[in-house]
């Protein structure tokens, strides 16, 4: 344990992780004919599969997982009340709800799992602050999370609808000390963007640049980052190397998933699993 960034920082290396879990799949050799090209996908409740898809005339599928039943294809296209132009990102605001974040709109689009197998989809649509450039976006309650890469006045941000007010939370990454010779505005570039993930009130900032996992618990307003396992990338390569391609919380445990990729070299995949303890300064 030790602080890094202003806060309590976990240091992790390939040497203390042991492989103890092999994952199989299994094809799903037809799901629709109307899925082209796929891209993201999110499980809600357990049971049913919501796939965006950037090809489809509609933006989403819905798929009864359990019961292997393609539902139905859904979301329509356009700049419009109600319409999803690039479906970004998926996230599940409550029970039974599938949430959709538009990029290109700056705005979510939340609906009910039955009214849209129903075929009577109205989704209710939420904006963004203008000038927010995140990727990932939850809702809690009367408070829509959101990072924004935009801005190094914060981490993690949400806007509090009953309110009406945006408010920030925690510290963009300094790494002025590491790399003296960018600016602050070439270092929030180059390292800033990241995906946001969340399970109930663990919130999860994954890095592309750095080898950095930034951890919110709001229930407890405390943070922790999880680093390694490699070390910062040389001044040459930073804002050229991935290392974070993915992070999923699931009831137990935190999955991280390396995707390191350096120019002219190949693309080295690994998974890491923290325990969800590791929040409360302890590796697994």
């Amino acid at each position: 344990m030790s602080i890094l960034l202003g806060e309590p920082t976990v240091f992790f290396s390939d040497s203390e992780f042991e492989k103890y879990e092999i994952l199989k799949s299994e094809h799903i050799a037809v799901i629709s004919d109307s899925l082209f090209r796929p891209s993201t996908i999110l499980v809600i409740d357990d049971k049913y599969l919501v796939i965006s898809d950037i090809a489809a005339k509609k933006a989403l599928h819905l798929y009864d997982a359990l019961n292997d039943n393609y539902i139905m294809n859904f979301g329509e296209r356009g700049f419009g009340p109600g319409e999803i132009q690039v479906p970004w990102k998926l996230y599940q605001p409550e029970s039974n709800t599938v949430g959709v974040y538009d990029i290109e709109q700056n705005k979510t689009l939340e609906s009910d799992i039955l009214s849209i197998s129903l075929g009577m989809n109205d989704p209710k649509e939420i904006k963004l602050p203008a000038g927010v450039n995140s990727n990932g976006v939850t809702r809690i309650k009367e408070r829509l999370f959101f990072f924004d890469s935009n801005n190094d006045d914060g981490r993690l941000f949400y806007y509090d609808m009953s309110e009406m007010r945006t408010q920030r939370i925690g510290t963009f990454p300094n790494f002025e000390k590491q790399y003296p010779q960018f600016s602050k505005s070439e270092l929030r570039e180059k390292i800033g963007f990241a995906k946001l993930v969340n399970r109930g009130s663990l919130f999860a900032l994954s890095h592309y640049n750095v080898p950095l996992i930034q951890i919110y618990h709001a229930d407890l307003d405390e943070w922790i980052s999880i680093f390694g396992p490699d070390e910062l990338p040389a001044q040459n390569l930073l804002g050229k190397t991935v290392f974070y391609g993915s992070v999923f919380i699931s009831e137990k445990y935190i999955y991280k998933h390396t995707m390191e990729e350096r120019i002219h070299s190949k693309i080295h995949q690994k998974p890491f699993i923290f325990s969800i303890i590791a929040v409360s300064y302890k590796k697994n």
